[in-house]
């Protein structure tokens, strides 16, 4: 089975991102999933693609396809219900002794293809975890921070919610700082909002420490449009600190000192 990545369902232009490969009639049988390693195709016709949403995909679909008693209900539900943005674009048998060879030859068929020559031009999120990345590098504590923190390490699996740096704080505190994008995506501050309160809950319950949330938002955005106003008010009742991304280097020079480096 073969996942396309389709950002613009009317263009139809899309490159293919999964390979899931299942012995039939066989329920303790071979069952792996491969996704491609280099996501330029993808930042090529979508520059704004959420690529940890795909990545916690594949995550999600490799431990499903993994258990066997939820390996039917997750090929029922691939079929039935995959479109949109990622669609089940084909379904073909393969004849081989070797499947665990067989999956590393088409994945190396489907997702390398020729090399794309230009790059892609970012925007939105990823720009803005670009700058926020090269910030905390420019301070010399890039190291030193934890990545990609999961919120279902503190609450429960399915979240889906990944921060994108944090640090401990002595004993009683953790300080975490994600990329949101007001300009491309609005309604992610909502998303954003509305499961941070559970991860700060499971932080204080696990760890015992009371965390701090900081949503980095681009420079230049209009604050009297309604949609942006009504983003920045709902993080903001959430608790959450909202700062621009011009500010990236004092809230790294803030962590350099904070974590002693």
């Amino acid at each position: 089975m073969l996942l396309r990545y389709v950002p613009d369902a009317v263009k139809g232009e899309g490159v293919n991102i999964g390979l899931l490969m299942v012995e039939p009639g066989a329920e303790t049988g071979f069952a792996e999933v491969r996704f491609t390693q280099d996501w330029r195709k993808v930042q090529c016709i979508d520059p704004d693609a959420d690529l940890e949403i795909l990545q916690a995909l594949e995550r999600n679909l490799r431990l499903r396809i993994r258990d066997v008693s939820d390996r039917a209900a997750l090929m029922k539900m691939m079929k039935e219900s995959f479109s949109g943005t990622v669609e089940l674009a084909s379904m073909s048998g393969c004849m081989t002794e070797n499947p665990a060879e067989e999956i590393e030859t088409l994945a190396r068929m489907y997702f390398e293809g020729p090399h794309v020559s230009r790059p892609a031009v970012r925007s939105g999120r990823q720009l803005i975890l670009q700058q926020m990345r090269r910030a905390f590098e420019q301070a010399g504590v890039a190291d030193f921070l934890m990545r990609d923190i999961s919120a279902d390490a503190y609450t429960r699996p399915g979240s889906r919610l990944k921060i994108d740096f944090g640090y401990r704080l002595g004993a009683q505190e953790m300080k975490l700082f994600h990329a949101v994008s007001l300009k491309t995506n609005p309604d992610s501050a909502s998303s954003l909002a509305d499961r941070y309160p559970l991860l700060a809950e499971g932080i204080l319950e696990k760890e015992g420490r009371l965390a701090s949330l900081t949503a980095v938002i681009e420079e230049e955005l209009n604050h009297s449009a309604p949609e942006i106003d009504f983003a920045v008010a709902t993080l903001t009742a959430k608790n959450i600190r909202v700062r621009s991304v011009a500010e990236m280097p004092a809230i790294a020079e803030q962590a350099r000192v904070e974590l002693g480096v």
